[in-house]
């Protein structure tokens, strides 16, 4: 696998929080191998960090289609919400709050989206 070198790196400047390096590494990584799903899930992740939503939504999308992850669903919710794709926030909510509904404590970004609703009104 051409992408394990970089996935390995790329998590180890994402748990140093640095994150501008991981995704100069993960980049490659993904490129590499567009199916190495730690890679998209960790690039993803640092791309919203850094605040770069659209490029965010589009490997976090990537990585929910093969494999679940709570933690990258709640950080897709949140680029959609910080894009002002509040309908696909909400019917994300709605996906997680269906299939979750005991773990309200997972699911933060509801408030989150009310208040950004209402500003945005």
């Amino acid at each position: 696998n051409l992408s394990r070198p970089y996935r390995f790196l790329g998590i180890e400047y994402v748990n140093r929080q640095m994150y501008d390096e991981a995704i100069e590494v993960l980049v490659v990584g993904a490129s590499l191998d567009q199916n190495d799903m730690s890679v998209l899930k960790n690039l993803g992740l640092s791309l919203a960090i850094k605040g770069r939503y659209p490029e965010a939504e589009q490997y976090l999308q990537k990585h929910l289609q093969t494999e679940y992850d709570n933690n990258v669903m709640q950080k897709l919710i949140n680029t959609q919400i910080m894009q002002g794709k509040f309908s696909k926030a909400q019917y994300k909510i709605a996906l997680w709050e269906k299939n979750f509904p005991d773990c309200p404590a997972l699911n933060p970004t509801k408030d989150f989206f009310v208040a950004k609703q209402r500003e945005n009104q």
